[in-house]
């Protein structure tokens, strides 16, 4: 990760992404940056069980909305509507 300082929101996010299963946002974002695969070091079956669970949050964080509406959105809404998904089922 880089060595910027996060907010408490960032880090809050972070934990409970991880605690969903999925690589968190900013460890994803950091090693895409430098060139890294971001599921490098883990298996290939840890990497399609992060895989499905990123697309299960992502289907749940877009219920509300049809299908073909929530694939033109930015991978930054993608990631806030995931958050704020996991923010309710923890109640924070």
């Amino acid at each position: 990760m880089s060595d910027k300082e996060f907010s408490h929101k960032e880090i809050e996010n972070y934990i409970l992404e991880t605690n969903a299963g999925i690589i968190p946002r900013e460890m994803y974002i950091s090693r895409k940056v430098d060139g890294i695969d971001p599921f490098h070091g883990f298996s290939e079956a840890e990497v399609r069980k992060m895989k499905r669970k990123f697309r299960k949050l992502k289907r749940l964080a877009f219920s509300k909305y049809t299908r073909s509406f929530c694939k033109y959105y930015s991978a930054e809404s993608i990631w806030t509507q995931i958050d704020k998904l996991l923010r309710q089922k923890e109640k924070i």
